[in-house]
């Protein structure tokens, strides 16, 4: 990844923006810390993607450990016996 290091300058943004448009990613850092990244829209489109994907995989995965898990309910028509209906 290219790391940037921001002067507090518009010409270090618009240097940090053209690499992006590039296809390099940068960090940008502000005492040797890093602050933000700047991706390019496919990047960010992808990374968006993988997410979905990340959080359909979890609640999969919850759903099947849910149904996995015995159960105490009660059949419908058995609870409307016990109340009478």
């Amino acid at each position: 990844m290219t790391r940037h290091v921001i002067q507090s300058t518009h010409e270090d943004l618009a240097t940090a923006i053209e690499q992006v448009g590039d296809g390099a990613p940068v960090l940008l850092e502000c005492d040797g810390k890093p602050l933000f990244a700047i991706i390019s829209m496919a990047d960010l489109r992808l990374l968006e993607a993988r997410m979905e994907e990340l959080e359909d995989r979890i609640d999969r995965e919850a759903l099947q450990a849910a149904v996995a898990e015995p159960s105490d309910a009660v059949p419908y028509e058995e609870f409307r016996k016990e109340l009478g209906l």
